[in-house]
């Protein structure tokens, strides 16, 4: 490199104050900015994979339907075993409706659907009533109550979670005749929430005659799952096309704890990041803890022969508590506490050195419903910085961040829609780039390359009109339409992007998907900027 050709740009790097010319600095060149861009990224693509997920919780027998078949006959009495979990006014108040009626076979089997309803009223899911074959004489009609004990619990379906730990969250019930069926539910519920494999309970007769098992049948995730991917999410000044791997893993110690490995390299930039969590036994706790490592580089753009450079290392530790459960809501409590170390060097001389730490405290919560589900998340934040680079810049300041999401489909229909927003705001003025406000991206403003517009407080909203059910080449077809808009506000004038565009999903095919989308930008931001924007990835998913 010609340095006496660069003679008088490094003179003028070395009058500016750091924080002056930082800023105009491409985003690629903070490398902590940059970090947390690509771990929210991720987050973000993968919540939209699931958010159709539909979660049913465990649900007692329904009463069998009954059609108006068979002879009729006035009925007149009904006979039944002993029993000594139901009354005789109780199965008198059932039967006192048919007396002296007109009956049919149908009118018999809904009599003996209300008389094992008044049995799980009572909790008691191990007693049955039974209309056995006979012979109707007289209009006298026999109904034969089969009242047992519970048996005993197993569980089925599990390879690597462990059968006690499953006991733990749904302990046998210590009466062997009444079964509380909403507490089992409950009990599962709460498991599924915060657990990654999925119970389902159910009842099954035993070994011995009057015995009734209660069977968890678990749904465990794929131990080991690999998904590779390309795609043009990069940032423009250190290559657009990225090359990335993810690997997720079960049962590393416990059989109920998960990790995760994230690599991601462009021409410019080289990304790591490993994640692990597990349950603290049936408390309702989870515990983790992420370890993040950037490097970058510019080369593209007006800045890359100044040696544009970048690392960050970063360690968070997180805690989330289940705190409200119910059959259709349930509220986390969270906290984390994050340490970020980062240095940006143009020519070899450091222009920003950071030390961060972040604390955060919030809550997030899941409601839904047979065709909708809202999630939300509210955190508040307390932050200090030290910029070794430039005395006399050390923060302290407080911030909000929050994010939804909505899920609506109408009844049957193959068209559903999603709707996603989050914001930031800060009373603090020129906060780092680790804990800044960005938009413009794949998730965000689509319209825009990433990291376009930074500030120290935002939001945006994103509208997405999706249609299922189309199949293609073997595998699922996805179109959608969607609206992008949001507003950054810093020391700059406040700026309003927003896009509009089409996006196309597939996938289906040996692990193989691609995810396409085309976005027209609907407001001039900087000069001479793109129109549009076209993203793609492909990627290939393995798993056992």
């Amino acid at each position: 490199m010609n340095y006496w050709r660069l003679a008088p740009q490094i003179i003028i790097f070395s009058m500016l104050a750091p924080i002056a010319y930082a800023a105009t600095l491409p985003p690629a060149a903070d490398p902590a900015g940059r970090e947390r861009e690509l771990l929210q990224r991720e987050q973000d693509l993968q919540q939209r994979r699931e958010i159709q997920e539909r979660e049913q919780p465990l649900v007692a027998p329904d009463e069998s339907e009954t059609t108006d078949e068979g002879p009729s006959f006035e009925l007149k009495s009904v006979r039944f075993t002993k029993s000594e979990l139901l009354t005789p006014e109780e199965l008198k108040t059932i039967v006192l409706p048919y007396l002296g009626k007109e009956s049919r076979l149908s009118d018999l089997n809904r009599m003996v659907s209300q008389i094992n309803a008044a049995y799980q009223e009572k909790g008691i899911y191990t007693a049955t009533a039974l209309l056995p074959k006979q012979e109707i004489e007289g209009g006298v009609v026999i109904i034969r109550l089969v009242e047992g004990k519970l048996g005993e619990m197993l569980i089925e379906g599990n390879s690597y979670l462990p059968g006690p730990y499953v006991r733990e969250w749904a302990p046998l019930p210590e009466d062997t005749i009444l079964l509380d069926m909403k507490a089992l539910e409950s009990d599962i519920l709460k498991f599924n929430r915060v657990n990654d494999a999925r119970l389902q309970a159910e009842l099954r007769a035993g070994k011995d005659f009057g015995l009734t098992d209660i069977v968890v049948v678990v749904d465990e995730p794929l131990q080991d799952n690999v998904q590779l991917f390309v795609d043009n999410y990069g940032y423009e000044s250190s290559g657009e096309v990225e090359l990335g791997a993810i690997y997720r893993r079960q049962d590393i110690f416990t059989g109920s704890d998960r990790g995760l490995l994230y690599a991601l390299v462009s021409d410019g930039n080289q990304a790591f990041s490993s994640i692990y969590s597990a349950p603290v036994k049936a408390s309702g706790w989870r515990l983790g803890g992420s370890l993040a490592v950037n490097q970058s580089e510019v080369t593209e753009g007006d800045f890359k022969d100044l040696s544009v450079e970048g690392d960050s290392v970063s360690l968070t530790l997180d805690a989330s508590w289940l705190a409200i459960s119910t059959s259709n809501f349930w509220l986390n409590a969270l906290g984390s506490a994050m340490h970020s170390v980062s240095k940006t060097s143009v020519l070899g001389q450091d222009i920003s050195d950071y030390d961060i730490n972040k604390l955060n405290t919030g809550a997030q919560f899941t409601w839904f419903g047979p065709s909708w589900q809202l999630t939300g998340r509210q955190l508040i934040g307390w932050v200090s910085t030290h910029n070794k680079s430039a005395s006399g810049t050390d923060q302290s300041f407080a911030v909000l961040t929050g994010d939804a999401s909505g899920y609506y489909r109408p009844g049957q229909s193959n068209w559903y829609g999603l709707v996603q927003m989050d914001y930031q705001y800060t009373n603090e003025k020129a906060i780092p780039g680790a804990v800044a406000y960005s938009i413009g991206g794949p998730t965000s403003i689509r319209g825009y390359v990433p990291g376009l517009i930074s500030g120290d407080y935002g939001i945006q909203t994103s509208l997405e009109a999706h249609y299922s059910g189309l199949s293609v080449l073997g595998g699922a077809l996805d179109p959608f339409v969607f609206y992008d808009i949001g507003t950054v506000l810093s020391r700059n004038p406040t700026q309003t992007p927003e896009a509009a565009g089409v996006g196309l999903g597939w996938s289906g095919v040996k692990g193989v998907s691609v995810n396409m989308t085309y976005a027209n930008a609907l407001a001039d931001i900087v000069p001479e900027q793109d129109d549009w924007v076209f993203y793609t990835r492909v990627s290939w998913e393995w798993g056992r």
